[in-house]
């Protein structure tokens, strides 16, 4: 098995769970899951790459040249066990956010708590950051429409978690940055921003479209900067 321990996206560093990746625990699980879970035969190679690396969690891919031809999933190990997450998604995929649905999450293969690493499938196509970024307006504009559509197929069809209550009063201060961040850079935008927190305030509900509007907002900017870069047009305005 080959290990490539450096992340694809530069964030940071995966070495720290590179000795669990590369333990031969963990390729006794995937042997056993690729030969009596998964049907796909022993497998005669392996590949781990490391996708994102952070400090109590890292995601990887795991290429694997099986009997049954060549197979890709996707890991996500954590300091410590996860299995609330598992649980999670498989109360998705009971609410309709299976696979064969319009609207889906990736579909859990495998939960190994001993190691901490939860595996799950490599959903094809491109990702929706990739089409914010790089894609063309209306690529653009459509990968929004589907995000926007997906969200709203969750705040009304996703179960109730069980987890950290968050008091929504005590993260107000924390919105009122990301609205200050977002008014600097576009005023109008702000504006709407500002409306929605007071609203959120005064109704004292948890914003979740505020979060995701300004993550929105940043592949926008960056989108924007990379088109100004390439077309040696980024000079302060």
């Amino acid at each position: 098995m080959t290990l490539d321990s450096t992340p694809a996206d530069g964030q940071a560093p995966g070495s720290c769970f590179s000795g669990l990746l590369d333990g031969a625990e963990f390729r006794h699980e995937l042997e056993r899951l690729c030969s009596s879970q998964w049907g796909w035969g022993t497998p005669r190679e392996v590949k781990v790459a490391v996708l994102k690396g952070h400090r109590r969690r890292c995601t990887f891919e795991i290429s694997l040249n099986t009997e049954r031809g060549c197979q890709a999933v996707i890991g996500k190990a954590y300091v410590r066990d996860r299995l609330d997450i598992l649980q999670a998604m498989e109360a998705f995929g009971r609410a309709g956010f299976c696979p064969e649905a319009d609207f889906s999450i990736p579909r859990p293969l495998a939960h190994l708590s001993g190691l901490g690493v939860r595996l799950e499938e490599r959903v094809q196509g491109t990702s929706a950051k990739e089409l914010f970024l790089h894609g063309n307006p209306h690529e653009r504009i459509a990968a929004a429409g589907r995000c926007a559509g997906w969200l709203a197929r969750f705040q009304v069809d996703a179960p109730p978690l069980r987890g950290k209550v968050t008091d929504p009063a005590a993260q107000i201060p924390r919105w009122q940055g990301w609205t200050d961040d977002v008014a600097s850079l576009q005023e109008r935008l702000g504006d709407k921003c500002r409306l929605l927190l007071q609203k959120t305030a005064i109704r004292g509900t948890v914003p979740r479209f505020i979060r995701v509007l300004r993550i929105a907002w940043q592949l926008h900017r960056r989108a924007r900067d990379s088109v100004r870069s390439a077309n040696g047009s980024d000079r302060p305005r």
